[in-house]
């Protein structure tokens, strides 16, 4: 039986290589963390890929993918860990309703942490950036450190309970378009108080509405999608 909900017309015979399957190119790599998405294709997350650089290969569920991992067929990080802080690209792979997917990368450009957003049904590919991805503002914000929650209708959350020195940060997200740039204060409940435990949130899917809890601040804050924010058609 094919395994992820991936399309297999018949099973594979023989041994392991770069002919036949998705494979890393040194000890360490680590490639293999399958993520399969709604549409049957499926994402490889690699965080520890190219030395702690990271990667996230789209594939498509029909065909499979083979070869080694690169920057010509995934979504991959800059640094590594004997430049600097590795950039650990694909901490988390994250699959939407729609088939799209999210790339969640906390640990990109020494912690300032990045999501991404890819199509499921092109996947998306080169290094993570600001103008592909959305990002935090500071070094140490760390955006997505509890990762992204996916919600019934597409659209999604970003949690950040390491925003601006751990006073924590929620973001809400159309899962339709991809976004880039600094988490945009619009569509971002933020604490002004250190709280450390991140701020609790829900999300009513018939209004497009999250509710974010700001405990130490003794607020509720609603954020609704009464817009679209996006970078391209991808």
């Amino acid at each position: 039986m094919p395994q992820h909900g991936l399309k297999q017309a018949f099973p594979l015979k023989g041994t392991v290589s770069s002919a036949n399957s998705l494979v890393g190119t040194k000890a360490g790599d680590m490639v293999g963390e399958t993520v399969p998405l709604a549409n049957g294709n499926y994402v490889v997350g690699s965080s520890s890929w190219n030395n702690g650089v990271g990667a996230a290969t789209w594939a498509d569920g029909a065909k499979g993918l083979a070869g080694a991992v690169s920057s010509s067929n995934s979504l991959v990080g800059s640094v590594n860990k004997f430049v600097g802080a590795a950039d650990g690209v694909a901490f988390r792979v994250v699959a939407l309703s729609n088939g799209n997917y999210l790339v969640v990368s906390p640990g990109w450009n020494s912690g300032l942490g990045a999501v991404t957003w890819g199509n499921g049904l092109i996947g998306v590919h080169g290094v993570v950036s600001s103008s592909n991805s959305l990002i935090g503002a500071v070094a140490g914000d760390e955006l997505g450190h509890y990762g992204a929650l996916a919600f019934s209708e597409g659209n999604y959350a970003v949690d950040t309970p390491t925003w601006n020195e751990d006073r924590g940060a929620v973001t809400l997200a159309n899962g339709a378009f991809r976004q880039t740039g600094v988490i945009p204060t619009s569509m971002t409940a933020t604490g002004s108080i250190k709280s450390y435990t991140g701020l609790p949130f829900t999300y009513d899917p018939a209004r497009h509405q999250l509710i974010v809890g700001r405990p130490m601040d003794n607020v509720v804050t609603l954020i609704t999608m009464d817009e679209i924010f996006a970078a391209g058609f991808d």
